[in-house]
């Protein structure tokens, strides 16, 4: 189990400055531990009957989690409010420390007159507050209008993922608009000029920055809001695994299952078998993964659970992506998902390295030894493993395509890892054959 002298010092700064703070924001890119930290601060500052709102996939599969792992936060009791209206409700009524619930669910705590009963919020992707006429913002906006004590406390890795004024809704939610005017039309009147506009009405379509304002909206909310800079990243390690868990359905799992013990099962109304063991390990990656192959190489589809967790991951992101995947379904679910993201080929290494492509995707196999990645653009870069695979020659070949010589900006290498599955195992035989293989390798070094 992981302790508080895992976490890294950048992130202990923050914690310290964040822990006298009754409301505050938390700007930091994927894997740089939003969750510990908010995490580390409730449990040190013993702050109870905590909301937690996040996106469904996040909600359901990481926070829970996430306390579970730390020594320091294991003792907080935790309550999903997810499920059918009765399953949502008897999770209300556990007595815990923390409740965990996604966006969609606002609508529902405001209706049952349960929303005002939290004393603390905690907002991940507060991206997602960032338009004042979305139904979510009001719903907030009539709480926090007569709300008095607790904290708050927003969370997201791209605050402004259009323009600054993205900031104006989920910054007044923290102090009723004293920092960044308590309208958007004053907002705009002080941080923004008309951009395109219709000639005859004089309707604004769009509005741009003043010269300097992002400087002046920075320094207007830099008591409160945190993110990390140039020495924070350099401090970090140049490589960091970070694993992000999912939980299949009980009927898929149930299939999975029977699959597993009999080399035979049901899935998308089509039967699956395996002719070996061997057979069996590849059609269970295969489930985890969405999809699966039946006797005649037709694609049986069975879930977008891993598509929903990575496209919430990224919704708030802006950092460039390699994403590796092994089979071919896989592929073409994920460019379904991701129509703007190209395979590697020349003319898309050239713009990834320019910085002018968000997403590459890649099979380790055909990008393996030699091919140089390095993506310097951005603070960070983001590797993720969407299937995994049993080879660890496959796995180190395709984390050095970034991860390298020349490389400055850190490199967080994601897993997607359905809970209860041999996507468990194999990160595990993994770990044992690259621990196995680096011994080796000193060994002959000397």
């Amino acid at each position: 189990m992981l302790t508080k002298k895992n976490l890294h010092q950048y992130q202990l700064d923050i914690i310290d400055k964040v822990k006298p703070l009754d409301n505050c924001a938390l700007f930091l890119s994927m894997g740089c531990g939003k969750s510990i930290i908010t995490l580390t601060v409730l449990a040190e500052t013993q702050r109870t009957n905590v909301l937690i709102v996040a996106p469904l996939q996040v909600a359901k599969n990481v926070w829970e989690a996430e306390v579970n792992k730390w020594e320091h936060t294991k003792h907080l009791v935790t309550s999903v409010i997810a499920g059918t209206p009765k399953q949502r409700m008897t999770a209300v009524n556990k007595k815990a420390d923390i409740y965990i619930t996604n966006y969609e669910q606002l609508g529902w705590l405001e209706h049952n007159k349960l929303l005002g009963n939290f004393s603390h919020f905690v907002f991940d992707e507060s991206a997602r507050l960032k338009s004042p006429s979305t139904i979510r913002f009001k719903i907030l906006k009539r709480l926090f209008k007569t709300r008095t004590g607790g904290t708050t406390m927003l969370l997201s890795g791209t605050p402004t993922p259009n323009t600054i004024a993205d900031l104006w809704a989920p910054i007044g939610l923290l102090d009723k608009g004293q920092r960044l005017e308590t309208s958007m039309t004053k907002f705009r009147e002080l941080y923004m000029v008309p951009g395109q506009r219709n000639r005859h009405s004089g309707v604004v379509y769009n509005w741009e920055p003043k010269p300097n304002a992002l400087t002046q909206v920075k320094d207007k909310i830099s008591d409160i809001a945190f993110s990390m800079q140039a020495k924070d990243y350099l401090a970090m390690p140049k490589e960091n695994p970070i694993y992000h868990e999912l939980t299949l359905s009980p009927p898929i799992m149930e299939a999975y299952k029977a699959l597993k013990k009999d080399l035979v099962s049901e899935l998308g109304g089509q039967q699956i078998n395996a002719v070996t063991a061997a057979t069996a390990i590849t059609k269970l990656l295969q489930i985890t993964s969405g999809a699966v192959y039946d006797e005649e190489r037709n694609v049986v589809h069975v879930h977008d659970d891993k598509i929903n967790l990575l496209s919430e991951l990224l919704e708030s992101d802006t950092a460039p992506v390699l994403l590796f995947y092994n089979f071919k379904h896989s592929l073409d679910r994920i460019r379904k998902a991701f129509p703007d993201a190209q395979m590697v080929d020349d003319n898309s290494m050239a713009q990834w390295k320019a910085g002018k492509l968000k997403m590459l995707i890649g099979h380790p196999q055909s990008i393996g030894e030699g091919l140089n990645l390095q993506n310097n653009t951005a603070e960070v870069v983001h590797v993720v493993w969407f299937d995994l695979f049993f080879s660890s020659t496959l796995y180190e070949q395709g984390n050095a395509r970034v991860a390298r010589q020349g490389q400055t900006s850190p490199v967080m290498i994601h897993h997607l890892i359905a809970k209860g599955t041999v996507d468990e195992h194999v990160v595990k035989v993994l770990d044992k054959k690259i621990e196995v293989q680096n011994i080796l390798l000193a060994a002959l070094k000397m």
